[in-house]
């Protein structure tokens, strides 16, 4: 009997969900243990999202992992072409940063209303704090999403900010709307934000805005560590050189601050 309606389509949604960076491959038993199904259903549902090349099943182990209609579908938000133009010219300064810096570096770019890691280079470091490229996160919280909504028009802050979730949650230390809206004028005027703890408890984050001219901008240079050793201090001898790679991007993608 064939899966019929919106149900069905929330019960696939809900077990490729189930893939992740730190579980890139489940179980049948695995799959139906996380979502709740049964075996019966979960094992239906597979084998239709097999069928379409949403996910692959290894033969030799019987797990599943994400199949190549997935990639094709991710390749339409991170390769673009105006995302293709960002990444040729920031790659060279992503890898500069990391050498000097020891700590991961990333490209977060507007997407709808919330953040995406586009690109990043990640720490060589043992211990190390990564965003994970194709993860969202809030633009009312963290560096990168603070510097992009401090460069985006005043009505669509104004929007963004009344459905904001904004303030401590789980140990995380989203900044108050209040705050934020006297922080975002300076963020602005420095053209970069830090941040301590806003997205992942632990970690700490500085980033510089990259714009092209255009009412929104393209997106930022984010550079986090864990907050015990990516502190204010080797924030502020590093923050030159993110702010002078920000300007060169901008340059290879056509754009003076001055112009």
């Amino acid at each position: 009997m064939r899966e019929r309606g919106a149900q069905a389509v929330y019960r696939a949604l809900n077990i490729l969900q189930c893939f992740s960076v730190e579980r890139p491959s489940v179980s049948l038993t695995e799959a139906a243990h996380e979502t709740g199904l049964t075996l019966s259903t979960t094992h239906r549902i597979l084998k239709a999202l097999q069928g379409k090349d949403f996910i692959v099943r290894d033969g030799a182990t019987g797990r599943y992992t994400v199949g190549p209609a997935i990639l094709r579908l991710a390749r339409v938000t991170l390769e673009g072409n105006a995302h293709n133009e960002l990444l040729a010219a920031a790659m060279p300064h992503l890898e500069h940063l990391r050498t000097i810096t020891g700590e991961t570096v990333g490209i977060h770019v507007p997407f709808n209303q919330t953040r995406l890691c586009l690109s990043e280079v990640v720490s060589l470091r043992p211990l190390r704090m990564a965003s994970g490229v194709g993860q969202c996160y809030p633009l009312h919280a963290g560096a990168a999403g603070k510097v992009l909504l401090a460069f985006m028009p005043a009505p669509v802050v104004k929007r963004l900010l009344a459905t904001a979730n904004a303030g401590p949650v789980g140990g995380i230390k989203v900044p108050l709307r209040t705050r934020l809206l006297k922080e975002l004028p300076e963020i602005r005027k420095r053209g970069y934000a830090t941040s301590f703890g806003e997205t992942v408890p632990g970690a700490s984050a500085a980033a510089a805005v990259i714009r092209t001219g255009e009412e929104r901008p393209v997106g930022a240079i984010n550079i986090t560590g864990p907050a015990a050793r990516w502190t204010r201090k080797r924030m502020a001898e590093h923050l030159p050189t993110l702010l002078a790679a920000a300007r060169e991007i901008e340059g290879r993608l056509g754009y003076r601050a001055d112009s």
